[in-house]
């Protein structure tokens, strides 16, 4: 992904009326982003080498163990898009696209549609989160997903993560699936110890989860690179185009246009955001509760700008009549881009929930946000969760103003949509910090929301925060090399299935067990492939006996 800039444009502080206006062409704070042409790889040739010579062996060694088939009769893969969002993060549209593959041979970059939107010698597509991608990186809000059915070949994990800068050598998190032709996707730059718990050797569905995207490795932002190679390594373009020269097919089940501006978002802040890397920088400033007195940000946010373009924006009243409404005409273009403007609403009201619609291209984004006469019986300053060694889930979350305050139940859901109660704390109507322990979460990502009640049985809900359970658990050998005996760690004393092969992949045990220890004197002195099987979870590791 290429170096981002960001072009703030000419600040116009414009001061809203309390009447509705006529659609008038209203001056943005805000900007654009564009990527530079900076001829920077994700990857180093001598990290290129270690991934090929790796793949090989993989490849080689699972085969031998028949945890690899090979389709008779290949048919070119058809790609699903390789990202999805969690139900927590309600954005219209999640991600840009950056670069794609570089068809010119020499220093000049030629796309598949003959334009220059990738950077000299890029070997796959990039797509990157927006907005707010440290946001979404904390939160575990975009994934990862399989963008074809397959085995995974290969993992690379538990590397620095947060980049802002190329000038790194480090190694990235990744993961590749071979598919049923014999072609390997790559999957870069991703969370460290986010990816899935299915080890090499193991099948992997179209559409289920590999990781959370990140900036690891060679990388200045968080993105996903998405590279693939058929069958003999030769690099393949998945998009149709009239320079793509290296194969003539699209590889998508459906290829979505080159450029098309998009509504990313409709937001309110309570005030302007800042666009920054790493995590620690980025200032969402988010805020749907105003009071009279206190000033609302409201925020558009794009992929794909484009010249030509207009937005109309309102914001209506409670009775969704119509307080403010004006136009954006984009005077440039932009891979990515944020306006935001300066409202303050009417002191006589009216109180409730009003709203901020954008209307691109005849679609309509809307965001809801409380203007109220006074403060909520509350003001949460903070609520976060975080995983204990234990593997429960700690929840922290602090008020900095309590009046009538119930309490608050704390709610849980795998989905992000389902949602269930799992206790309750009462309030304590002066500003505090509250915890609880979810003794039993479960593995995956889990997803927790409070339920602030008001005295008189008024409820609202807080942002959605999440963790990760056992997403970096494997299944680990020890000792390796070993004279007759191996330990088995993160089964957990479960019922396994083992199956080991010697390293012409002839089966030479195949047995369950409850045990952790494993006795194998009984095998020659050699190279052996073990495979463990732990409900759906498969781990294929080598192990020498001495």
């Amino acid at each position: 992904m290429k170096r981002l800039c960001f072009v703030l444009s000419t600040l116009l502080i414009t001061c809203s009326l309390a009447f509705s206006q006529s659609n008038p062409t209203v001056n943005p704070g805000g900007g654009g982003i564009e990527h530079s042409t900076s001829q920077n790889k994700c990857l180093s040739g001598s990290q290129r080498a270690f991934i090929k010579k790796q793949l090989e062996e993989n490849i080689q060694q699972l085969k031998a163990a028949s945890l690899l088939k090979t389709n008779t009769n290949p048919e070119i893969v058809s790609f699903d898009f390789p990202l999805q969002k969690t139900a927590a993060l309600d954005y219209s549209n999640f991600y840009g696209v950056s670069n794609y593959v570089d068809h010119d041979a020499t220093a000049g970059i030629v796309d598949y549609k003959c334009n220059a939107r990738s950077y000299n010698g890029h070997q796959g597509t990039d797509f990157f989160t927006w907005p707010f991608p440290w946001y979404s990186y904390e939160n575990n809000l975009v994934e990862v997903i399989s963008a074809a059915a397959g085995t995974i070949v290969f993992k690379q994990d538990g590397q620095f993560d947060q980049n802002c800068q190329w000038n790194n050598q480090n190694q990235w998190n990744a993961i590749y699936v071979q598919h049923a032709d014999g072609s390997v996707a790559w999957y870069g730059h991703l969370k460290s110890n986010s990816l899935t718990t299915k080890d090499i050797g193991s099948s992997i569905a179209q559409g289920e989860y590999i990781g959370v995207v990140a900036s690891s490795g060679m990388s200045d932002n968080a993105h996903l690179h998405f590279e693939v190679r058929d069958d003999a390594g030769n690099l393949i373009d998945p998009y149709q185009g009239n320079c793509n020269n290296l194969n003539s097919d699209s590889w998508w089940q459906t290829q979505l246009p080159y450029n098309q501006m998009r509504i990313n978002a409709a937001l309110t802040h309570s005030a302007p955001p800042v666009h920054d890397c790493p995590a620690a920088n980025e200032v969402t400033n988010f805020n749907n509760n105003f009071i009279v007195g206190e000033t609302v940000y409201v925020g558009a946010y794009y992929k794909d700008q484009t010249v030509g373009q207009t937005a109309t924006y309102t914001i209506r009243r409670p009775d969704l009549s119509v307080w403010d409404t004006w136009n954006q005409n984009f005077q440039q273009n932009f891979n990515a881009s944020w306006w935001w403007w300066p409202r303050d609403l009417p002191e006589e009201g009216p109180f409730g929930t009003w709203r901020f619609d954008i209307e691109l291209n005849g679609e309509t984004v809307i965001h809801s946000f409380e203007y109220l006469e006074t403060n909520l019986p509350i003001e949460l300053t903070s609520f976060t969760a975080s995983l204990t060694k234990q593997n429960t889930t700690l929840l922290d979350w602090q008020t900095a103003s309590e009046t009538n305050n119930s309490g608050f139940e704390i709610e849980h859901s795998i989905d992000g949509t389902s949602w269930e109660k799992i206790g309750f704390v009462e309030g304590h109507n002066i500003a505090d910090k509250y915890s609880h322990i979810h003794q039993n979460p479960q593995r995956g990502v889990n997803y927790y929301r409070l339920r602030q009640i008001d005295t008189n049985g008024d409820f609202e809900y807080s942002k959605t925060v999440s963790v990760e359970v056992n997403r970096n658990n494997t299944i680990s050998i020890y000792p390796n090399p070993t004279k007759d005996k191996i330990n088995i760690i993160g089964t957990e004393n479960q019922p396994i299935n083992i199956k080991i092969y010697n390293s012409t992949g002839i089966l030479a045990a195949d047995f369950t067990s409850n045990e952790s220890e494993i006795d194998i004197r009984h095998l020659a002195s050699g190279l052996y492939i073990i495979s463990i099987q732990l409900d759906k979870l498969i781990s294929v590791q080598k192990i020498v006996k001495n």
